[in-house]
């Protein structure tokens, strides 16, 4: 298996993983196979209130570097892909300025 389809099936896995921490009908994922696009994201109605908002944004490009492009968990999400293979030379904190990126362990672009 090449390395994006290793990292989409990784990285599909984590997302249900996520998914699954929520209450059912709380959080919906979009996964874009085409595009290697996947989110996770709240759409539901509290109290009349909506409660809509991406929690987690992660793109795989065609050179194979994922980019998670919104973290908005407590999760640290960029240390759990590590923790199940993808190497930190392989992972950009999209969400950061280039700036920033250069003083992590993750790749820079």
């Amino acid at each position: 298996m090449d390395s994006i389809n290793q990292y989409k099936t990784i990285v599909l896995d984590y997302l249900q993983e996520v998914a699954n921490l929520t209450p059912p009908g709380l959080t919906e994922t979009i996964v874009d196979e085409q595009h290697n696009q996947y989110l996770l994201y709240s759409n539901y109605w509290e109290e009349n209130q909506r409660r809509y908002g991406c929690f987690l944004h992660i793109q795989i490009k065609p050179d194979g570097k994922i980019w998670i492009q919104h973290d908005g968990t407590d999760l640290s999400v960029a240390e759990r892909l590590v923790d199940r293979g993808i190497p930190k030379n392989q992972i950009v904190l999209g969400f950061r300025a280039p700036f920033y990126r250069q003083m992590s362990d993750f790749a820079v672009a």
